[in-house]
């Protein structure tokens, strides 16, 4: 079950070719042509969607002539949509999906000064971005919902303030990155299942100069700072998981930044002796009681307000 968007250009303006929407999408990050379909997809925030070139509304082939007439008896003076173009974005996901669709649907429209069909607000005309999220959103929560019910399938749950707020982390990430320089490393936020709970994680490596996201846990990855002084860089590292109250008073004599999470800038060149001394004296955990989990796995809680699904 998806969302789908129809373009089309103005009245009096030349159609878009296909080559046209080929370079468009050839220029932007994150998408790859297949054929006539853009598909996008962020390793960073872990959402995807599509835009396709061509009418893909109706396939003439499933319709029948009963239901071709009926469609004609509905409205008779109804202008057919001269749909260049089309958009896809699927249900059952994080409510932060839609975000980052805006961002390129809003944009694409821009480009090509397009109008649009939305069948799923039975209208046509101009591109309003709050309706797209409002009616997306709505309608996503209620298919999550059903979905877990029907099928009883396991369902991982988080806030969704949260959530939109590590989105912002995630999608910002590559400019931050950019910003600060080589030096300080720029963790993506990313989520794991640990003893039946969704965890938010970042990675930190040997203490290394890092700007920290709050989350709900760390992953500390030992090879130079393993508490037995390491036995050289050919060895597999050794993992510690800690909590974030557990490292949360070093941090605040480190420089602090609230935007769009609570973050600490640990920038130095060589490993301070605190920190150093906090990764040795970590017991080693491993990663064998863990699960990480693909960020189209997580919904919303909000999604969820009676107890009859299975839950983590």
């Amino acid at each position: 079950m998806s969302y789908d968007l129809y373009f089309s250009v103005r009245e009096g303006r030349p159609a878009i070719s296909d080559e046209e929407f080929a370079a468009y999408f050839n220029g932007r990050r994150h998408y790859q042509l297949n054929d006539t379909q853009a598909w996008y997809e962020n390793k960073d925030t872990g959402v995807y969607f599509s835009f396709d070139y061509g009418d893909e509304e109706f396939d003439d082939e499933e319709i029948d002539d009963d239901e071709e007439e009926a469609l004609d008896e509905d409205d008779p003076e109804e202008e057919e949509f001269p749909a260049l173009a089309s958009f896809n974005l699927n249900f059952s996901r994080p409510s932060f999906f839609v975000l980052e669709a805006d961002i390129e649907v809003g944009q694409f429209v821009r480009n090509f000064d397009l109008v649009i069909q939305d069948p799923q607000s039975d209208r046509q005309g101009e591109y309003l971005s709050e309706e797209f999220i409002s009616t997306w959103s709505r309608t996503n929560a209620g298919i999550s919902l059903y979905m877990a019910r029907q099928y009883q399938s396991e369902t991982h749950l988080y806030k969704g303030d949260e959530l939109t707020r590590i989105w912002q982390w995630n999608y910002q990430q590559e400019g931050r990155q950019k910003e600060i320089g080589d030096n300080t490393f720029v963790p993506n936020i990313s989520f794991l299942e640990m003893n039946g709970e969704v965890k938010s994680f970042v990675v930190w490596g040997d203490g290394m100069s890092i700007q920290l996201p709050k989350v709900d846990v760390l992953i500390l990855a030992r090879q130079e700072l393993k508490p037995h002084g390491g036995l050289g860089n050919d060895e597999e590292p050794e993992y510690s998981i800690v909590e974030w109250t557990d490292v949360e008073s070093l941090l605040r004599r480190y420089s602090r930044n609230d935007l769009p999470i609570e973050n600490f800038t640990l920038d130095y060149e060589l490993v301070p002796e605190e920190i150093e001394l906090f990764f040795r004296k970590q017991a080693i955990t491993g990663l064998e009681g863990i699960k990480t989990l693909a960020m189209d796995l997580i919904h919303d809680v909000e999604f969820f307000s009676s107890g009859d699904v299975v839950s983590v």
